[in-house]
């Protein structure tokens, strides 16, 4: 069984693996998917008031930024390590390469299987669909199209976002050059600040200004992990502080599930991110949650969360019809959870095909390179 699991698991091009981040990531894939199941059950399922369970479910939407927090952690993680620790130096051409053949394929890939599938169906046409398509292909329907989701897959609009935030991070990581504990302070400013800018300022059109607490967040975060030594809870005589921090975890982990509110809201805007960063720092440096998060199945499903995330919606909408009129109880929570298995299941098993044939190939550094060199050597054998 390990063996099977180990196949699906991440590649990383540095090696240095990180499984709590990929646990991580299974909270914010997680929490997504049921956000989103969530919104498509009760369109079969009508409640007429809104339970607290739901409103649990609806609190999903924050998946989205414990991504971005995750975001901000991994990509300024070898800006800190070389400016912090005089780490290896991070190149912009591969750094950009490495963007471009890792995340492009995948979703391009997607994208257009998804073009089709909604002609095919007859979804839209695709005099319709066209321009929308090349809008998403070049990260630009939240530009173009402003205040609406994307029409091909209406998640990619978080991914528009993403992708302007890797273009931004060479000049963003400068803030490591700085003394700490300026940058600290600056850091936190940025976090408090921002949400209030934001909520002076609104606008229809999504742009990583709108998200930028969530990723300076993981600048922090990586401030944090590179800066101190992670060995030190470990020590017997620091058991109490070890326990202390396991229930101020269990405490974050709550605030970040239960709390429901909206965007718009200016004090949750402010909390939510500061909350997201204690977590994150609790589960990299205190056991009890770090083995939790690395547990093999839970960060192997994390480390498909790219896959999941472009593709859950479209299973959802396929496969979901069959299921949702089986309707063996009256009771919401108990309906959901059954909905939760069948498309969860399914889910997952199309992500793992997606992902071991796919994504995973082009996690593997120079992949495009070695691609070419053996069409060559076919060629020249021809």
């Amino acid at each position: 069984m390990l063996q099977l699991l180990n196949k699906f698991r991440r590649v990383t091009s540095t090696g240095n693996y990180i499984p709590e981040i990929d646990g991580l990531r299974f909270l914010a894939i997680s929490w997504i998917f049921v956000y989103h199941l969530n919104d498509y059950l009760i369109n079969f399922f009508p409640v007429n008031d809104i339970i607290f369970f739901q409103k649990i479910l609806q609190n999903g939407h924050l998946g989205v930024e414990l991504f971005f927090v995750i975001s901000g952690f991994v990509l300024s993680l070898p800006f800190a390590r070389y400016y912090l620790r005089q780490g290896k130096k991070v190149y912009l051409k591969q750094y950009f390469i490495r963007r471009l053949t890792r995340l492009e394929p995948p979703y391009f890939l997607i994208m257009i299987f998804l073009f089709f599938f909604k002609i095919i169906t007859h979804v839209h046409t695709a005099n319709e669909l066209t321009p929308h398509l090349m809008a998403s292909l070049f990260y630009a329907h939240n530009i173009i199209y402003p205040g609406t989701l994307p029409v091909i897959n209406s998640v990619a609009w978080s991914l528009e976002i993403e992708i302007q935030f890797y273009i931004m991070m060479p000049l963003l990581a400068h803030v490591f050059t700085l003394q700490r504990n300026i940058r600290r302070v600056l850091l936190l400013s940025i976090m408090v600040m921002m949400p209030v800018v934001q909520y002076l300022f609104k606008s229809d059109t999504l742009f990583f200004y709108q998200f930028i607490q969530y990723f300076i967040a993981g600048f922090l975060l990586a401030d944090i992990y590179v800066s101190y030594d992670r060995q030190y809870f470990f020590k017997p005589k620091q058991s109490l502080l070890n326990n202390v921090f396991i229930v101020l975890g269990a405490f974050a982990f709550a605030s970040i599930l239960i709390i429901h509110s909206t965007r718009t809201d200016l004090v949750y805007t402010i909390f939510i991110p500061l909350v997201i960063l204690l977590f994150y720092s609790i589960v990299l440096f205190i056991p009890f949650w770090k083995n939790f998060f690395s547990i093999k199945w839970i960060s192997i499903i994390g480390g498909m969360c790219y896959t999941i995330y472009l593709i859950h919606l479209s299973v959802m909408a396929t496969f979901g019809q069959y299921f949702v009129k089986y309707k063996i109880t009256n009771e919401y929570f108990v309906y959901f959870i059954l909905q939760l298995l069948i498309q969860g299941t399914l889910t997952i098993f199309f992500s793992s095909l997606f992902f071991y044939f796919i994504e995973k190939p082009c996690m593997q550094k120079d992949w495009y390179l070695k691609l070419l060199k053996r069409g060559e050597l076919k060629s020249k054998s021809s």
